[in-house]
């Protein structure tokens, strides 16, 4: 069980689960649940505001029969949610946005993409 949350809210997320709660294809989708939960643990909205606004981003999107691209969904989905509490402007998370795929771009391969690589093509 994911802590914090009610059976019921877990369900409500669909999540691909092992044994011992969601799996993750990458850090960044754990990163994504994780601002997540912090923000509704520290109170900041209520879950069926949660619930609204992730359904909506996948009602939005092309169909993803394999489920592969959730985490996309969450993340946009996240980018709203703090739009809307006010924590981010839509700009500042592009500008961050553009920097961390700039890291990327700047990155050996095999390397750790840090934002520092981002001044660094």
């Amino acid at each position: 069980m994911i802590a914090g949350l009610t059976p019921g809210q877990v369900q409500e997320l669909n999540l691909r689960c092992g044994e011992d709660g969601p799996v993750f294809a990458a850090p960044w989708e754990a990163a994504s649940f994780g601002m997540v939960l912090a923000l509704y643990r520290a109170g900041r909205f209520e879950w069926r505001e949660w619930v609204a606004l992730l359904s909506a981003e996948i009602a939005a999107a092309e169909p993803d029969p394999t489920g592969a691209l959730y985490y996309e969904r969450w993340t946009a989905a996240l980018e709203k949610l703090l739009a809307r509490l006010n924590l981010l402007t839509p700009g500042a998370i592009a500008e961050r946005s553009e920097a961390w795929r700039a890291a990327y771009l700047a990155t050996p391969h095999g390397r750790e993409v840090l934002l520092e690589n981002a001044g660094s093509g």
